[in-house]
């Protein structure tokens, strides 16, 4: 579960021109039966009053779009969760480095697979929904904060998801597996 309730949470504390002239977008995937429908509309009715919007089922263009029409990318997987369930953070970050390649600036938990993708220079973490606040305030007030983490985070997404950046970690770990046997 991505936390979209943190991030409803900490846009509402935002301070009015900044809740005025920004808004947030929530994305999912919503299967069509009445609990998941009745979910959607407890997830609507909490987010009434402010700039928050609900896009659901989105086909992988349509997603594309919002992400380049987008300035930061955030959510809050794996917030809260106890340190004996790892499972329960995001392991990896496809989403977050999906928004990177848009480009879009992550703010994004500091948490499991989101520390290893998101480095200071690329981007900011949050641990606490008053960080949250305070960091979704300081990227929206200051363009000359944020963009060049859309930039960075553009360069970091093509780098670390290229073929050579995932080759040559891998080949490099099989080598050392294979001198490790050898060596026995």
């Amino acid at each position: 579960m991505k936390r979209q309730d943190l991030l409803v949470e900490a846009f509402r504390r935002l301070a009015p021109p900044t809740r005025y002239d920004w808004r947030l977008v929530r994305v999912g995937v919503v299967a069509p039966d009445a609990r998941s429908r009745a979910l959607v509309e407890s997830r609507r009715r909490s987010a009434e009053g402010i700039n928050v919007g609900l896009a659901l089922n989105l086909v992988p263009s349509a997603l594309d779009e919002l992400y380049r029409a987008s300035n930061i990318y955030s959510h809050g997987a794996g917030f809260w969760r106890p340190a004996r369930h790892p499972e329960r953070a995001e392991n990896f970050g496809m989403s977050t480095v999906e928004a990177m390649s848009r480009p879009v600036g992550p703010a994004v938990l500091s948490d499991g697979g989101q520390i290893e993708i998101v480095a200071p220079e690329v981007g900011r973490t949050w641990r606490s929904v008053d960080d949250l606040v305070e960091v979704a305030d300081e990227l929206a007030n200051d363009p000359e904060l944020l963009s060049p983490y859309g930039c960075r985070a553009y360069g970091a997404s093509s780098s670390a998801c290229s073929l050579p950046g995932f080759r040559d970690p891998a080949r490099e770990l099989l080598l050392a597996g294979r001198r490790a046997a050898a060596s026995q």
